[in-house]
């Protein structure tokens, strides 16, 4: 994780002819996402989102509201390259991390 910054609760923004997310992984951790992310070779991932369970799925289940895994979405692309993030506070469990020094140039490499 000390290659990615949390940019908080969203996500981003979906594409106008194409899906923003290239892979999504069900049922990981954010430290499992991250490795996901820095080991994909079929294109370069600069980003995912990390979209986890809302508190009504954990409604009467003794007062936790959110789960330590999710659904993890990831993408050759950043806030910067997507036309930024939505902002989701009425469903917060979405989390958006971006690789840290990293930018779309170096997709180039894997085309």
């Amino acid at each position: 994780m000390s290659k990615f910054v949390n940019y908080g609760m969203g996500v981003l923004k979906p594409g106008q002819s194409e899906s923003v997310y290239q892979h999504t992984v069900d049922s990981v951790s954010v430290n499992e996402c991250a490795q996901l992310c820095l080991d994909q070779t079929t294109f370069y991932c600069l980003s995912f989102d990390m979209v986890f369970p809302g508190a009504s799925a954990a409604a009467g289940g003794g007062g936790a509201t959110t789960s330590d895994v999710g659904q993890c979405r990831l993408s050759q692309h950043v806030a910067a390259t997507a036309d930024g993030l939505v902002i989701d506070t009425v469903n917060p469990q979405h989390n958006h991390y971006e690789r840290i020094g990293q930018s779309e140039c170096c997709w180039t490499i894997f085309k």
